[in-house]
């Protein structure tokens, strides 16, 4: 199977180049690896030249993470994408892996990913890592993305090239939601998801990812436009059932209290598509969500959604991370 790889860039020249070495370095090597600069003032577009075929430069104007994956899907020639990011790394294991669980049907392949940060070569990881195992039977995952009860990275996962064309390209009106929206409508037309646990993701923290007072607005407004949107695809259903009903229009509810300080009118009308019965009962449904997450904080060290499935790095992992040149604890 010959796999693209799609990598939005910007302003990652110190990076990009680990990331680079893990996608050329696959055991089943991709056919080509586009990057899209996405209007970088630092020395990405040289760094990204200088690793020559399969990789591809393509330059654009600054416009976002999500146009610059739709222009690097347009010109992707693989049966399977890969939307991988210009700062994490991939096992060398991982397209060898999911092209071989695409070839077998599936549409979508997913695996796990460990958020850590980098001293070196050395890693300074979380206490587990997440999507060890697969969501649990009978959660239908579009359902369980739209109540926010699942929503995964796209670097540990690859999609068979058709099925991003069903779907249509990522909203280049939500940043950066678009992701979210983009893995509803992906699982919801999925002929066939499959868990691939074997490759691992190294998904890099960054310091200055702590959210300041200064983006605050720009956060609490995309999510509310996020939670419009899932609203609307919401009302295109008739097989979704009341419990996750109101678990959506709890998410809702929530978007709407957040974005009240910044824009007032569109607050209402979060309020009001949320519904009454949502509005009402979110008081015990998030006392139960707490609830749940110190469980889940006592037994793997972690508070993430409810279905992401945390679990120890398995020494399969392990050897995986040592062979791309990094150091566990």
């Amino acid at each position: 199977m010959q796999i693209s790889t799609v990598i939005p860039a910007y302003n990652r020249a110190d990076l990009i180049g680990e990331t680079l070495r893990s996608i050329v370095s696959q055991s089943h090597p991709p056919m080509e690896v586009i990057v899209v600069d996405d209007g970088s003032t630092d020395g990405t577009p040289d760094v990204v030249e200088s690793f020559g075929s399969p990789v591809r430069l393509v330059r654009q104007a600054n416009a976002g993470a999500g146009a610059a994956r739709n222009a690097g899907f347009a010109l992707a020639r693989g049966e399977a994408i890969h939307f991988m990011d210009s700062d994490d790394i991939s096992s060398l294991n991982t397209y060898d892996v999911q092209s071989r669980a695409l070839e077998q049907g599936a549409e979508m392949a997913y695996g796990p990913w460990l958020r850590t940060r980098f001293d070196g070569q050395a890693l300074i990881p979380d206490p587990a890592a997440l999507q060890q195992a697969p969501v649990r039977p009978g959660r239908p995952i579009d359902q369980l993305v739209m109540s926010g009860r699942w929503v995964t990275v796209f670097q540990p996962c690859l999609f068979r090239r058709d099925l991003i064309a069903r779907v249509g390209p990522y909203r280049t009106d939500l940043k950066p939601s678009e992701d979210t929206e983009m893995l509803y409508r992906l699982t919801r037309a999925a002929r066939g998801i499959v868990h691939t646990p074997e490759p691992v993701l190294l998904y890099r923290v960054h310091p200055e990812h702590q959210i300041s007072t200064t983006n605050t607005a720009k956060r609490m407004i995309d999510q509310a436009n996020l939670w419009s949107v899932f609203e609307r695809h919401l009302a295109e259903r008739d097989d979704i059932g009341w419990r996750t009903r109101l678990r959506i229009g709890q998410r809702i509810a929530q978007a709407a209290q957040d974005v009240r300080p910044f824009d007032e009118a569109m607050s209402r009308r979060l309020a009001q598509q949320a519904g009454l019965l949502a509005r009402v009962a979110k008081p015990a449904l998030d006392f139960a969500d707490r609830l749940a997450a110190r469980r889940r904080f006592m037994s793997t060290g972690l508070r993430d959604f409810a279905d992401l499935r945390p679990g120890p790095v398995t020494a399969g992992q392990r050897e995986e991370i040592k062979r791309l040149g990094y150091q566990l604890p």
